[in-house]
């Protein structure tokens, strides 16, 4: 099974999930959909696709021939459902490698 680099916890990373709010602190777009969070509607669909494009760019950034796998996705979705409560898995969908990879498929 590849690494998911969101599951390292280094030194000051308590979780999965303050992993994944470090990435996306570190771009502006992070940033912003981190500041989205905390609204009460859903990310919008260009918001989803944005957040999918840091996560894919994150995980890829150090090996790009590096595959997101079933588990490791699913491992995603729990950490971004963590971050993001308003969101449903159903809506959460990453593209990558010219394949649509949504959670209904894995639940």
């Amino acid at each position: 099974m590849a690494t998911v680099i969101l599951r390292d916890t280094s030194p000051g990373h308590s979780s999965e999930v303050e992993v994944m709010r470090s990435v996306l602190r570190k771009s502006g777009t992070g940033r912003y959909l981190l500041a989205l969070s905390k609204c009460p509607s859903p990310l919008s669909d260009s918001d989803q696709n944005k957040l999918a494009q840091l996560i894919i760019d994150n995980e890829t950034v150090q090996n790009d021939k590096h595959k997101i796998t079933a588990t490791d996705f699913e491992e995603i979705v729990k950490i971004i459902l963590n971050i993001f409560p308003k969101e449903s898995a159903v809506s959460l969908s990453l593209s990558f490698n010219g394949m649509d990879i949504n959670s209904s498929t894995f639940g």
